[in-house]
C-alpha cells in the first residue's frame, strides 16, 4: 500500500462488517477504519472491531497481507471456524491488547 490512515471512530452511524471477523459492528458501536491507496491506485478502507484491530497489531508485518475477509475470530489471530487456542477472545484480555498497542 502506498498510503495508509488509521482513524478510531467511537461511535459508527450505521452498521459495518469488520474485515478481521467477519462479524457485524452495530451502529453506534466504536470502531477502527483504515484507508488506503494500493500500488494500482486504488482506493479503499476496511472497518474493524477495536479488538480485532488490536489482534491486527500483533500479526508479523510479513504476514500483514496474506489473510482475507473473516478469516479469524473476533478479538484474536485463531483462525475462524476453530476454538480460541490463544485465550485472547475473553474481553479482558482483547482490551489488555487494546491498550498496549495504544501506548
Amino acid at each position: 500500500m502506498t498510503f495508509s490512515a488509521h482513524t478510531h471512530v467511537t461511535r459508527t452511524r450505521k452498521p459495518y462488517r469488520c474485515v478481521w471477523c467477519g462479524e457485524m459492528i452495530d451502529a453506534g458501536q466504536p470502531c477502527d477504519v483504515l484507508s488506503g491507496k494500493s500500488e494500482w491506485g486504488d482506493m479503499g478502507s476496511d472497518r474493524y472491531h477495536t479488538e480485532c484491530f488490536a489482534a491486527l497489531q500483533t500479526l508479523p508485518r510479513d504476514e500483514c497481507e496474506s489473510w482475507d475477509y473473516g478469516d479469524f475470530l473476533r478479538g484474536c489471530t485463531c483462525e475462524a471456524g476453530t476454538e480460541c487456542k490463544c485465550k485472547t477472545r475473553d474481553t479482558e484480555t482483547a482490551m489488555r491488547h487494546l491498550r498496549e498497542y495504544m501506548r
